[in-house]
């Protein structure tokens, strides 16, 4: 996979070598579209992609976090005594570090956060199950064009035409680096689907809303970056 698989390759090699690694460390300023929030989970899944065991990983996130900023008294770990910043989940990320996302409550300053009632009030307007299951469906089929950015190496546009079946994604891509198989995966609004290329392989991941869609990219050997695009068939 060239450079990125290389950058992979070397963060295993540090967390081999003892190196005292941090998640989350990347801001707005220097790193554009770093979107705070979610790029912390799709960190956490780089992570684990190199190698790092899932329960290593959120070590990492949480305890070693503290430490790194001199606050491993108060948190980091869940400790009498300590302060009961929690993120309670609905599933188990060390069965898939995917899992980190799928948040039920929030616990900050001794405040019990519900997400469905942080979204606007339209959003959570319907909360019986069958308006929550429509929420969280999302259909990718069709034809999409996206506006790539990958910085000092330039952009351009591409042209994808998917078909979803369930949580799979199948398709097409055709732009500057020729054609290719497209395959990847939906989880929810978020999407990640890739494909091979003379540069290596090709990533996106993203969030889908209604007919547009906005993530970041790996564009094999060559560089990152970000992208946007809407559904035009």
């Amino acid at each position: 996979r060239g450079l990125w698989a290389e950058r992979l390759a070397a963060l295993r090699s540090a967390y081999e070598a003892g190196v005292a690694l941090q998640i989350g460390t990347d801001a707005e300023n220097g790193v554009p579209r770093r979107y705070p929030g979610v790029s912390l989970h799709w960190e956490l899944e780089n992570f684990v992609e190199a190698g790092i065991p899932p329960l290593e990983v959120l070590r990492i996130a949480t305890q070693e976090a503290a430490v790194a900023v001199g606050a491993e008294d108060d948190l980091g770990t869940l400790e009498v005594g300590k302060l009961a910043d929690i993120v309670l989940l609905d599933a188990n990320p060390l069965e898939d570090i995917k899992n980190t996302q799928t948040i039920w409550r929030v616990i900050k300053g001794g405040w019990v956060f519900d997400p469905e009632e942080l979204r606007p009030a339209e959003a959570s307007a319907q909360r019986e199950p069958d308006a929550l299951a429509a929420r969280d469906v999302t259909d990718v089929t069709g034809k999409w064009i996206l506006t790539v950015d990958l910085g000092d190496v330039g952009g351009g546009e591409a042209t994808f035409e998917l078909k979803q079946d369930g949580d799979e994604i199948t398709g097409t891509y055709s732009g500057a680096l020729g054609e290719a198989q497209v395959t990847g995966k939906v989880e929810g609004d978020e999407v990640e689907f890739s494909f091979e290329s003379q540069i290596g392989r090709v990533t996106y991941k993203g969030k889908v809303t209604g007919t547009t869609i906005e993530g970041t990219c790996q564009y094999g050997q060559l560089a990152s970056g970000t992208f946007e695009g809407r559904k035009v068939e």
